[in-house]
């Protein structure tokens, strides 16, 4: 599964999404993060991930948990 987020540039932010990707059993195997890139507002950093998953419904799963979150995620 390969996907990108915003989130806010703040500490534990980091933390809490890979918590939520880590309890439905996805395993990261890859984190791009960049801060102050083209198109972001201040204080705010995307996050470009690779996670290992188990199966299309497992990746449905994350997405909807991480949606639900009320994270923006773009899967690729």
């Amino acid at each position: 599964m390969r996907f990108s987020v915003c989130i806010e540039d703040i500490p534990g932010a980091l933390a809490n999404l890979l918590d939520l990707v880590a309890k439905e059993g996805g395993n990261v195997l890859h984190i791009h993060h960049v801060r102050g890139g083209k198109n972001l507002p201040i204080f705010v950093s995307r996050l470009d991930l690779e996670v290992k998953t188990r199966s299309h419904d497992h990746i449905a799963l994350i997405s909807e948990l991480i949606q639900d979150a009320g994270y923006i995620i773009q899967v690729k």
